[in-house]
């Protein structure tokens, strides 16, 4: 076939045209498969909410868990995507690519230990596993308040040490873990937010826990003190120490929270760091004549917006490396040095007085807290939106 022929042209075009056609006349259109389905969609909508209550659990703010929800489907290809968190649930609703709607209810069940030896507690042995916090926190209190009051007895075994063990050392060091302290900040978080619900919740949580700390400690100096074995009350605030030391301190309270809280060894690394930097601030504040509280406020301020930004360049959620920069703060000496005032009190109206104002020295300092993280939590997400615009367009410059 001659190819400069009109014909023969004409021929070969018809020939290739219905080769790739084939029939197109009569052959369906093709339609879109959907990426998404409704079913994808559901398992989609189910992974971000488990996230969600996860961090809720652990005491992130309402909306920080109502961003993360939604970046996570998003990430998946589901948005637009409704999320409603309260104290106890989360819902999310959006639809599926050929518009099915899909919405997930799940509830959000916190008030259980999270240690590693619960999570994995034999069925036989659930119960143990189902103590509310209140009671948790009543029951350690009391246990950690008998065994540093009975302290003393290690001097018997003939350990020249043992007499320079000081009970009420021991007994302030668990209360700054047994303290909720971070509940404070999402509480005070939540009520800037404007998640009334949720932050009433979390207050009312916050109540009973520190109550059920304080009646622990009470009953287990009631019981000391039978026994024989009552802690003197101490007269001032217990001395910090050296400057090295302090941070040492920190650095370890930030360690011990990240490995009881199950992180990474990055996360350990980094929430040493960050406690660093709180100290630090809390330092400087009182070095220029601020009171503990104001100081106290001053560095869970840098710790928070410092830890916002490391937690958005880390892709992790704030809460997971903030609580280190609060913890060390907490005012857990000054706690029990006004409850064992207290006890100690007896008839004495002057000893008494001065307990409870030792308490409402360590609920101010508690306050300071959290509107210092709350505050560097609220000026850090602001900042975290101008640093994702930058990636952004320096994604796009690239691309």
């Amino acid at each position: 076939m001659d190819a400069r022929d009109p014909g023969s042209r004409r021929r070969l075009s018809s020939s290739l045209r219905s080769l790739l056609l084939q029939g197109s006349d009569a052959a369906a259109h093709t339609t879109a498969i959907p990426v998404l389905d409704q079913q994808l969609a559901t398992r989609v909508i189910e992974l971000a909410v488990r996230t969600g209550e996860t961090m809720l659990v652990a005491g992130a703010p309402a909306s920080e868990v109502t961003r993360t929800i939604v970046r996570i489907a998003a990430a998946y290809g589901l948005h637009p995507l409704h999320v409603d968190v309260t104290y106890n649930s989360i819902i999310a609703a959006g639809r599926a690519a050929d518009g099915a709607p899909v919405t997930t209810l799940r509830v959000v069940r916190g008030a259980r230990p999270t240690t590693r030896s619960c999570r994995r507690c034999r069925p036989r042995s659930r119960r143990a596993c189902r103590w509310a916090r209140p009671k948790s926190a009543a029951a350690g209190g009391f246990v950690l308040t008998l065994v540093a009051a009975l302290t003393p007895l290690l001097a018997r075994t003939g350990w020249d040490q043992a007499a320079s063990i000081r009970p009420s050392v021991i007994v302030a060091s668990g209360i700054v873990l047994m303290l909720a302290g971070l509940t404070v900040v999402g509480a005070a978080q939540d009520a800037i937010d404007g998640f009334a619900l949720t932050a009433l919740g979390r207050l009312l949580e916050l109540v009973t826990q520190t109550v059920g700390v304080v009646l622990g400690i009470l009953l287990g100096l009631e019981l000391a003190r039978v026994l024989g074995f009552a802690m003197a009350p101490p007269s001032q605030a217990l001395p910090l120490g050296p400057l090295g030391l302090q941070f040492l301190g920190a650095a370890i309270i930030a360690v011990a929270v990240a490995v009881y809280n199950g992180a990474g060894l990055r996360i350990i690394v980094i929430s040493a760091a960050l406690s660093f930097v709180a100290w630090a601030g809390f330092v400087a504040a009182s070095a220029l004549g601020f009171d503990t509280a104001a100081a106290s406020g001053a560095g869970a301020f840098l710790g928070s917006v410092l830890g916002i930004v490391i937690a958005f360049r880390l892709h992790v959620p704030s809460v997971a490396i903030t609580i280190a920069a609060i913890l060390p703060m907490v005012p857990g000496a000054a706690v029990f040095r006004g409850l064992l005032t207290i006890v100690e009190s007896g008839d004495d109206p002057t000893l008494l007085l001065a307990g409870a104002v030792t308490l409402a020295a360590a609920a101010t300092v508690g306050v300071s807290l959290a509107v210092g993280a709350s505050l560097g939590i609220y000026l850090g997400q602001p900042l975290t939106a101008t640093l994702r615009g930058v990636t952004r367009s320096r994604a796009r410059l690239r691309r």
